[in-house]
């Protein structure tokens, strides 16, 4: 029998197909970031969390990167967050709107501590350009040596 991870099974059976690879941990599992190791039909051997869902970013198709973080964003945090981003996108953008607009923006929101999930909203960024800019501060960050003070 072959499986499927959940996004290519909606590439390619009829939404609401159920998802060959869910259930294989639990949501503990996912907060904590323990995911099996499996073998999807379509993306080859991976990782998944709770749903089913492909972590991994050097699956056969790329990491999915057309739909990274393809979850929405949490409920509790949905309405917040966008009029937080409209309000910066309008500070940072004098109004522009679309194309025109001279400067993207990011908001990022998650609990202190470990495990949850980070919530993710731009104005409109390409989301690969997100990931070059995470992995461009990241290698900055781990280059720059510790700084401690009392400022």
């Amino acid at each position: 029998m072959a499986d499927f991870c959940k996004q290519c099974g909606a590439d390619m059976f009829p939404p609401g197909t159920p998802g060959d690879l869910a259930g294989l941990s639990t949501e503990a599992d996912t907060a904590a970031g323990r995911y099996p190791v499996v073998l999807c039909e379509g993306c080859g051997p991976i990782q998944v969390d709770h749903e089913g869902r492909c972590v991994s970013l050097d699956c056969l198709k790329g990491g999915h990167l057309d739909r990274l973080g393809d979850a929405p964003v949490d409920a509790e945090y949905h309405a917040k967050m966008v009029a937080v981003m409209q309000r910066i996108d309008e500070l940072f953008n004098n109004g522009v709107k679309g194309p025109a607009r001279k400067n993207g923006v990011v908001v990022l929101v998650f609990p202190f501590g470990e495990g949850g999930r980070c919530n993710f909203m731009s104005n409109g960024v390409d989301r690969k350009d997100i990931v070059v800019l995470f992995k461009e501060m990241i290698a900055r960050f781990e280059g720059q040596p510790e700084l401690k003070g009392t400022a």
